[in-house]
């Protein structure tokens, strides 16, 4: 049973300086979830298409936000570590 959650995350315009923010945002959040033992999963791929873009803007943000990530965040899975490489 997968209990994840889909977080989207917005900021107010879609500037340089505002994506800066957003990434400094979803690092912010990455981290906490991670030290509370939660995995994060970043999605930008799907926001690359202007139209789905704009969906998302009006859907999730009734228009007031740019949409600049999504997130998924859900309990760590159960098993061994990735080893490193």
């Amino acid at each position: 049973d997968d209990d994840a959650v889909m977080l989207a995350l917005g900021t107010d315009s879609d500037t340089d300086v505002t994506r800066l923010r957003a990434g400094e945002a979803l690092s912010d959040l990455t981290l906490s979830a991670a030290a509370l033992g939660l995995a994060t999963c970043p999605l930008t791929e799907p926001l690359r298409d202007t139209r789905d873009r704009l969906a998302l803007a009006c859907e999730v943000f009734d228009g007031e936000a740019q949409p600049q990530a999504l997130i998924r965040l859900g309990l760590n899975a159960i098993g061994d570590p990735l080893s490193a490489l």
